[in-house]
């Protein structure tokens, strides 16, 4: 009977100890890296909210992303409705197929940097997903080495989405802004990639940048030295993805991401990245 005892009451501390590593924001954090490496297929509605010349524009998609090969088919459904965006480099390159779902007006192929599909966007179309996110966690990261465990907070279980969900925040007490001088061949895109840094983030700080294509060779700009300095992430206890991403600054709300109905799909057929593909309005 002792021993019975001994062995229960072993399984309960054993079990308190798993259910409290699995509550270290650093572990999850990990894990969700892993997640974005292993989910490569995704479908489902994404809600976002930006914050564009000092006010917040709201957009609603339906997606379906491939990682490997990378391919997306969009449909906006607020605002624009109905519009389609398909990116298959197989079949296009570096565009995009673009039904403008408005009459006597074709579809068009435009490139990725296009103003009508940045138009009331921070980011281009490839941006979509998670994994721009990871890298500019996992950059933060190598950047704090032993510090890292002081940026992140757990705060707590919630409910997203009808999901269980993490609540993990993010914290970079170093964040300031920097003057950088651009280099010949570099753009908005291009700097914003180099420094893991938001593209509209450069728009928002200068006063003389105008818009993504509006920088040259020489000039002398200010970005910032992180992405944002507090981010809090929703990350779904069953998969470990972000459903819920929300970046803010001192001036609130910057970017809010919310995949909503998001499934984790074993494999797309390659028709569902054509624009024949049966439901599309191509």
């Amino acid at each position: 009977m002792k021993h019975y005892i001994t062995l229960v009451c072993f399984f309960i501390i054993s079990l308190c100890s798993s259910k409290a590593q699995d509550h270290n924001p650093y572990n999850i954090l990990i894990k969700m890296f892993e997640a974005i490496d292993t989910h490569n297929n995704l479908q489902g509605n994404l809600y976002s909210e930006e914050r564009l010349d000092g006010f917040n524009q709201k957009n609603e998609i339906e997606f379906k992303l491939s990682n490997r090969p990378r391919m997306i088919y969009l449909k906006s459904v607020e605002p624009n409705k109905g519009v389609e965006i398909l990116y298959n480099p197989s079949l296009y390159g570096e565009r995009a197929y673009v039904n403008p779902n408005k009459f006597l007006i074709p579809n068009v192929k435009l490139g990725l940097q296009n103003r009508l599909l940045l138009d009331k966007r921070h980011h281009t179309l490839v941006n979509l997903g998670f994994e721009f996110l990871k890298d500019v966690f996992t950059d933060a990261f190598n950047r704090a080495g032993d510090q890292v465990d002081s940026l992140l907070n757990f705060k707590g279980m919630v409910e997203f989405d009808g999901k269980e969900c993490f609540e993990i925040v993010i914290s970079d007490p170093t964040y300031t802004t920097k003057k950088y001088t651009v280099k010949e061949g570099e753009d908005i895109f291009s700097i914003s990639s180099k420094l893991l840094i938001s593209e509209y983030s450069i728009i928002e700080m200068n006063d003389g940048v105008d818009g993504f294509w509006d920088i040259a060779t020489g000039d002398v700009i200010i970005v910032p030295t992180s992405y944002a300095p507090k981010t809090t992430l929703y990350i779904d206890t069953e998969n470990y993805l972000p459903l819920m991403q929300l970046l803010e600054d001192d001036k609130g709300l910057f970017e809010k991401y919310e995949f909503i109905n998001l499934q984790l799909i074993e494999k797309f057929t390659p028709e569902e990245f054509n624009p024949s593909f049966k439901g599309y309005e191509f």
